[in-house]
């Protein structure tokens, strides 16, 4: 799993999709794990982008309840970013 996650976030393929069926395919005993960490993956690309997003509102001014409305993140994130500012 941690090198499927290192070859997800190092390398230069622009398609993941590809590369996890055709991973799957060549190792059909690990499907499951493998399509599990491609969800992982692709929910925390989400959360990312969610948190840039909420950056750049907060930096245009926006309150951070609207901020927490628009990308829905938790209330404690926005805060935290907020703090870094």
């Amino acid at each position: 799993m941690s090198l499927l996650y290192y070859i997800n976030q190092e390398g230069e393929s622009k398609d993941f999709k590809g590369f996890y069926s055709s991973l799957s395919k060549a190792l059909p005993n690990y499907t499951e794990d493998i399509m599990t960490l491609a969800q992982q993956l692709k929910q925390e690309g989400r959360h990312e982008e969610a948190i840039a997003i909420a950056k750049n509102l907060l930096n245009d001014g926006m309150s951070t309840k609207a901020v927490q409305k628009l990308t829905g993140l938790p209330e404690r994130e926005i805060m935290a970013l907020v703090d870094k500012h």
